[in-house]
């Protein structure tokens, strides 16, 4: 290469990382307002699709906030991404890593994916003599290890690969992140856009909430006391000097993060807990956010939680700014009003839309086959009856796959205590759902035992044809939060409880062509059907099989 041409590269460089610097400014112009349909990317439509797109297009005249509800398998991605290539300055954000792939997969060049500072290589880290044991990512690369605390500048690797990207999404077209890579790249500013698509949307408080919220422990520091306090407003005056006493740590070991490992990610954590404690202070002060804090002594050590009590005060500020125009989309918004109020929208502003399943009802037929009650107070009892009809389930079907929900850590652990069937395989044995999955494929007639995995998991064909459902999969009423949240709407709980129930069946009929049966044993059900049947959906409750009554 030339010298010249050298020259020309640097400088591309160079500017390409000044822009990233002032990302929030960068303004994109966006295409002709042609139809949506001339940018639907298949060969052809599944049923109701081009009907439900052009729904959608016509509200979208009208109103700035869409939800769209659709079951798992109607191609719900089908239906919003031409809105995403239509408007030309678009955002999607998706729940998990995995789906900005799939997206990737689907739509090809017309996506450009952007992950958080783990998922790309430092340069600089891993140019050192001897090179690190294993391969360094931006997230404890060279400038995150660099002292920060005492106003000094930031020397920055050239040709950054995770700088690099943040230019070229902020730049795209369409560019889709995950809820996570979204919150915090969006804390150093980012541009609106025209058109934000938000994929499993019933997340949206529940992630917002983790995202400002936070827990103190002294598992490792036994010499930090945590009182006990009733009401959070006591522990206000202990939150400020232990922030003070975590501020000082960090001047004190900021120095030395360049070279020790333990002391940086110290550091990381602390910066963290100083930022979440900094959010909690403002949002109470300047929106009169209610925050609830849960102490737990956990025998050895003991920890304090606070978590705010609604969200509508934060999604404002990381969501319903940063575009014009939003698609909402997931299989369980249920309830349009206490999902609009559960993320800070006005339910008048907003369009919902339902679309019904095409999948065969007999190809998803839901037993209503209950043993007994698994309540607080009879869930001792009827564990036994979950155990043997598990059994007779297994043996029934000895040639099929299938998963068991059971909701709840303490009925996995007494399934396996007592239920020693080889095809069992427990999900806690596994670091990673992808680790599940795979013994799963590997093992002739394997049964996930599960307690949290009603989303994000794909058991399609052959890898599910049986559900089991423990227990209606109500919120611990032993937390402080849902206490007071079913306190303040007790419709709430019900609404929780029916959204993770259809979350739940929804793992392994993924297509028309899926069939898979779904056995419900806690008797409960019946009391959360009665209380809330308008909130199922009638492709739920035209597939239920009551067990006739002897």
């Amino acid at each position: 290469m030339s010298e010249a041409s050298q020259a020309t590269t640097q400088t591309v460089k160079a500017e390409k990382e000044a822009a990233v610097d002032s990302i929030s400014g960068i303004k994109k112009v966006s295409a002709p307002m042609r139809s949506v349909t001339e940018f639907f990317a298949c060969s052809s439509y599944r049923s109701g699709q081009r009907e439900v797109m052009l729904e959608i297009e016509d509200a979208f005249k009208t109103y700035n906030y869409l939800v769209l509800e659709a079951p798992t398998g109607a191609g719900k991605s089908q239906i919003a991404f031409p809105f995403a290539l239509k408007y030309n300055d678009s955002y999607i954000l998706t729940v998990m890593k995995v789906l900005q792939d799939q997206y990737a997969r689907d739509f090809g060049d017309g996506v450009f994916v952007m992950k958080g500072k783990g998922e790309y290589i430092c340069l600089k880290a891993n140019q050192i003599k001897p090179p690190p044991a294993e391969v360094t990512t931006c997230a404890k690369g060279w400038c995150e290890r660099q002292p920060k605390r005492k106003g000094k500048k930031v020397e920055k690797c050239e040709g950054c690969p995770y700088r690099m990207a943040r230019m070229e999404a902020a730049m795209a077209p369409v560019t889709a992140y995950n809820y996570d890579a979204f919150y915090y790249q969006g804390l150093g500013g980012m541009p609106k856009r025209q058109f934000m698509l938000i994929d499993e949307a019933h997340n949206l408080e529940g992630k917002t909430s983790n995202f400002v919220s936070f827990t103190i422990s002294n598992r490792r520091k036994k010499e930090l006391k945590i009182p006990d306090f009733h009401k959070t407003k006591q522990y206000e005056e202990w939150l400020k000097a232990y922030y003070e006493k975590m501020s000082s740590r960090l001047d004190e070991i900021d120095p030395y993060i360049s070279f020790d490992s333990a002391l940086f990610a110290e550091s990381v954590n602390i910066v963290d807990m100083l930022r979440r404690i900094d959010v909690y202070f403002m949002y109470k002060e300047k929106y009169g956010v209610e925050y609830v804090s849960q102490f737990t002594d956990h025998k050895l050590w003991q920890t304090v939680t606070f978590r705010p009590l609604f969200v509508n005060a934060f999604t404002g500020r990381i969501f319903w700014n940063r575009s014009e125009k939003f698609l909402m989309m997931s299989a369980t918004i249920l309830d349009k009003k206490l999902f609009c109020e559960s993320v800070g929208l006005d339910p008048a502003e907003v369009k919902f839309i339902q679309k019904d399943s095409t999948f065969p009802v007999e190809n998803r037929p839901l037993y209503l086959n209950f043993v007994g009650s698994m309540s607080y107070k009879n869930i001792n009892d009827t564990l036994p009856k979950i155990v043997d009809a598990l059994e007779k389930l297994l043996q029934y079907y000895r040639d099929d796959k299938g998963i068991v929900q059971t909701h709840s850590e303490k009925i996995a652990s007494y399934i396996k205590a007592n239920c020693h069937d080889p095809r069992l395989t427990f999900n806690k044995d596994y670091r990673k759902v992808e680790d599940t999955l795979r013994a799963h494929r590997m093992k002739p007639g394997s049964f996930i035992v599960a307690s949290g995995l009603r989303e994000g998991l794909d058991l399609h064909g052959d890898l599910s044809r049986v559900q089991v459902l423990c227990k209606v999969p109500y919120a611990n009423l032993g937390d402080k939060w849902v206490k007071e949240r079913m306190a303040r709407n007790p419709d709430w709980y019900g609404y929780n409880a029916v959204l993770s129930f259809v979350q739940s069946i929804g793992r392994s009929v993924r297509s028309e062509t899926d069939v898979a049966k779904t056995y419900v044993l806690d008797s409960n059900f019946t009391k959360l059907y009665n209380m809330y049947r308008r909130m199922f959906p009638k492709y739920v409750t035209e597939a239920f099989i009551w067990k006739k009554k002897k």
